[in-house]
């Protein structure tokens, strides 16, 4: 009975390292799959943006593009004709490419939040070579303004911004509605909110993966991230610092879900966090 009732616990023992190992990999793919925005490689159509266009003219052309053909639009933003000769080989063009990209500035843009867009710069580039402003606007709210879905019956989850720097405005992005996808983007020196859920939004679920949402000099921004109304955002891998204020405020019916990212020197007497109503979760580790 002994030897027996041995046997069975080092069967046991043997098998724990590698249901470990199965359980790690499965919490580690499932993270990554939240990461990679759904629908992100199935673009088809692509409108660019040159340097100098009209950046909001480019949006309701790419809305309408997406509609009449029933399919995904991807706009790329800060296209550089080459200038160069066609006829140069790769090695005269060496230089050309080596250097760096000027920076490139436009203003603010609305999109409504069924649209089924993909905006990003033109290449990988870092975010900083792509401002979008709302310091030239008459009133600005936000820099980018998700405004409510023209089709109320259409998904409003396949809509992704990523790769650009938003300033200037009362808050860099203003979600009215829908469930936006906002991915890589650095959120700075807006005088409200880096990101705002309406108060009038109804089951907004906004996707906030890989941004920084803060101010250069902890000044200029009151809140990183502000949920209101009935709004469900998740933060994923995101740094929200150097807020005046609050780092999360949670109003009403709100739910914030904030992952694997920092909260860290937001306001001098105010708690990182403000909740008035609603519920913050920190189901895995961020740094508070």
């Amino acid at each position: 009975m002994e030897a027996n009732t041995m046997q069975h616990i080092a069967s046991r023992t043997n098998r724990k390292p590698g249901l470990l190992r199965t359980l790690a990999i499965g919490v580690l793919l499932f993270g990554l799959a939240l990461a990679v925005p759904a629908g992100a490689q199935n673009d088809i159509e692509v409108v660019l943006v040159g340097v100098g266009d009209n950046l909001q003219n480019a949006i309701d052309d790419a809305v309408a593009l997406s509609r009449s053909l029933d399919t995904r639009v991807r706009v790329e933003v800060g296209f550089q004709p080459d200038n160069g000769n066609e006829n140069d080989n790769d090695n005269d063009n060496d230089n050309d490419n080596d250097d760096p990209p000027e920076p490139v500035t436009y203003e603010g843009f609305s999109v409504p939040a069924d649209a089924n867009l993909h905006i990003r710069p033109v290449r990988e580039l870092n975010p900083w070579n792509i401002t979008i402003t709302g310091e030239v606007m008459p009133t600005p709210e936000g820099v980018v303004e998700v405004l409510e879905p023209d089709d109320p019956n259409s998904p409003t989850d396949r809509l992704l911004i990523e790769g650009f720097t938003l300033t200037g405005g009362n808050y860099g992005v203003h979600i009215r509605e829908g469930s936006p996808t906002i991915s890589r983007c650095i959120i700075v020196n807006n005088r409200d909110a880096g990101i705002y859920i309406d108060e009038t939004s109804d089951n907004a679920r906004p996707f906030i993966v890989n941004c920084s949402i803060g101010s250069l000099d902890g000044r200029q921004s009151d809140i990183g991230v502000h949920a209101d109304g009935n709004s469900f955002p998740r933060v994923l891998f995101s740094t929200i610092i150097f807020n005046r204020n609050y780092g999360v405020v949670v109003e009403e019916n709100a739910n914030v879900t904030v992952t694997h990212s920092i909260i860290y020197r937001n306001g001098t007497i105010a708690p990182t966090v403000q909740r008035t109503g609603g519920l913050v979760r920190f189901p895995l580790p961020a740094v508070l």
